[in-house]
C-alpha cells in the first residue's frame, strides 16, 4: 500500500474463511440473479450435481433486492424514492415469476390465483392456531438449541 501513501490499514471483519471464500469465487465465479426462480433453481441444482459428483464445493453469489429497509423502524433514506419504486415494479421476484410461468404456459393466471389464495389460507390458519395456542413453558425456552446456557 506504499504507492498508495498509505502506511497502515485496520481490516473489519477478515476472517480465514472469508479469505478462502473469496478466492474461491474468484476462481469459480457463479453469480445467479437471486430475483429470478428459474436462475437460482438451476444454479442450486448443478451446484448439487456438483457436489454428488464428487467435484468439490460450489459458491453461489445470489445477488437480490432489499425490498424495504433493513428492519421495520429503517426509515429507508440511503436509496431514493425512484430507485426505490423501479424496484418494486420491475424486480418484484414474484412478478417475474408469475409473467415467466404464464409466458411459458406452465400455470395460467387462474391456477396461481388458487395457488396465492390457499396460500393466504395457510398463513390465516397459521396465525390463528398460534394465538389461540398455549404460552410455551419456560423448560422448553431451551429445547433443541445446540448451545448450553
Amino acid at each position: 500500500m506504499t504507492h498508495l501513501e498509505i502506511k497502515s490499514a485496520v481490516l473489519i471483519g477478515n476472517s480465514m474463511g472469508g479469505h478462502i471464500g473469496l478466492i474461491f469465487a474468484k476462481d469459480h465465479p457463479e453469480k445467479v440473479d437471486g430475483l429470478n426462480f428459474f436462475e437460482v433453481h438451476l444454479a442450486a441444482k448443478t451446484a448439487i450435481e456438483r457436489a454428488r459428483e464428487g467435484l468439490g464445493p460450489s459458491l453461489l453469489q445470489i445477488k437480490t433486492e432489499r425490498y424495504y429497509g433493513h428492519f421495520s423502524g429503517d426509515a429507508d433514506t440511503y436509496r431514493s424514492d425512484e430507485e426505490k419504486n423501479e424496484m418494486r415494479q420491475n424486480k418484484d421476484c414474484l412478478k417475474i415469476f408469475r409473467n415467466k410461468v404464464i409466458g411459458s404456459s406452465l400455470l395460467n393466471e387462474k391456477q396461481l390465483n388458487d395457488i396465492d389464495d390457499k396460500v393466504l389460507e395457510l398463513i390465516d390458519n397459521a396465525v390463528e392456531f398460534a394465538r389461540e395456542g398455549a404460552e410455551p413453558n419456560l423448560e422448553d425456552l431451551t429445547k433443541d438449541v445446540y448451545l448450553s446456557y
